[in-house]
């Protein structure tokens, strides 16, 4: 069945998964460095593991942990390498606030995906224009943390509907499927150089 979440480990296997994969990046951390990103295969472990879905309750195919025990995670992770913490714990936030505060529809086929995961930011301001039941989302982003493993990219955006005025404006955050957006190789930090935070242009 398609629409039925994923199955993932319980929290403490993914516990035990941050340890396993932080003792993994103690060998490799000068790829995160030269790469400027995590590696693809280290990306995936982030996924299997269910270190993505700490935030995302058990019955949409999360590990539905406390968000003291997601910090926690995140810290651990952090000790290895702080790259991989802040990917860790941030792509664990969006897939959080999509189960969350997403549409209910949109937010179940995202998280059905075994592999979904989610870059949006706030370092810029898009358009998000509605017309009845019809979107169209553009802007460009800084700092979009884990893009180069996102299946879903956005950010923050002004709504436009036909007939609204300024003093109804609302922001919101809106993602499209990753093939519809660009993702820029122009990380170049000084610190946290494995994070992975482009720029994304929809």
């Amino acid at each position: 069945d398609m629409n039925r979440p994923p199955t993932l480990p319980d929290p403490n296997t993914t516990r035990l998964a941050a340890v396993d994969l932080g003792c993994q990046v103690d060998e490799r951390w000068s790829e995160l460095d030269e790469l400027r990103r995590l590696p693809d295969d280290l990306f995936a472990t982030l996924r299997r593991t269910g270190l993505l879905r700490t935030l995302v309750p058990a019955q949409l195919g999360g590990v539905g942990t406390a968000p003291v025990e997601w910090m926690r995670l995140g810290v651990e992770l952090a000790r290895h390498d702080p790259s991989l913490g802040w990917v860790a714990t941030q792509g664990a936030a969006e897939l959080g606030w999509i189960a969350a505060g997403g549409d209910p529809t949109w937010a179940a086929d995202v998280l059905s995906d075994p592999d979904g995961a989610s870059a949006s930011s706030t370092a810029g301001v898009g358009r998000l224009v509605i017309d009845g039941r019809t979107a169209e989302l553009s802007g460009r982003w800084s700092f979009n943390t884990g893009s180069t493993g996102a299946t879903w990219i956005g950010g923050l955006a002004m709504v436009e509907r036909q007939g609204v005025g300024p003093e109804g404006a609302e922001l919101r955050i809106a993602w499209v499927p990753v093939d519809r957006a660009e993702v820029a190789d122009d990380w170049d930090p000084s610190g946290m150089r494995g994070t992975g935070s482009n720029s994304t242009a929809i």
